[in-house]
C-alpha cells in the first residue's frame, strides 16, 4: 500500500501556491523596478517571458519529483513481517519481523478521519525507536491486520 494520495496532491498545491506568489512577485519587481525589463530582450523573447518559463519548468520539475518519490514508495503488510520500502535513486528497505513488535497505533488528524488516512506506528521490543507508517489509507483496518498477525505470532 502506498501513502494516501491526499499527501501527493498536498504537495502539489502547496507548490502551485508558492510559484504562484512568486509569480506575482515578479509582476510587482517589474512595475516597480527603476528600467523596464521588458526592454531587454533575447530575441523574440523578453526577460521576463524567460523567468516566467524558467519558474514554470522549476515548478513542473517539483510535482514530477514528488509524485516519483510518492510513486516509489510503499509498505506491505505480511502474516510474517511488515516492509517499507522507498527510494528513486537508491532503494532503501525495512522489515519488521511480527515478534519484534509490542503494540501497533493509529493516529488521524481531522483531514485523516475526512479523507480516511493515517499514521501507523509500531512500537518495537527491545528497539529505542519505533516503525511508522506515514499518511496510508484506512490505519484503523491496517492496525487490526498487524495486531491479528502479532496476536497470532504470540499464540504460537
Amino acid at each position: 500500500m502506498r501513502s494516501a494520495p491526499i499527501k501527493l496532491v498536498f504537495w502539489i498545491i502547496i507548490t502551485i501556491f508558492i510559484f504562484d506568489f512568486i509569480f506575482i512577485l515578479l509582476e510587482l519587481f517589474e512595475e516597480f523596478v527603476l528600467f523596464d525589463l521588458s526592454a531587454m530582450s533575447f530575441a523574440f523573447v523578453s526577460y521576463s517571458t524567460l523567468i516566467h518559463i524558467a519558474l514554470i519548468f522549476v515548478q513542473v520539475l517539483l510535482i514530477l519529483y514528488q509524485f516519483l518519490l510518492w510513486y516509489t514508495s510503499y509498505y506491505l503488510v505480511k502474516n510474517e513481517y511488515v516492509l517499507r520500502s522507498s527510494g528513486l535513486i537508491v532503494k532503501r528497505k525495512k522489515i519488521v519481523n511480527y515478534a519484534n513488535v509490542r503494540s501497533a497505533n493509529y493516529e488521524q488528524g481531522v483531514l485523516g478521519r475526512i479523507f480516511n488516512y493515517g499514521n501507523v506506528s509500531l512500537e518495537l521490543i527491545g528497539k529505542g525507536n519505533g516503525f511508522v507508517m506515514a499518511s496510508i489509507d484506512s490505519p484503523g483496518n491496517v492496525v487490526e491486520r498487524i495486531e491479528k498477525y502479532v496476536g497470532d505470532k504470540n499464540n504460537s
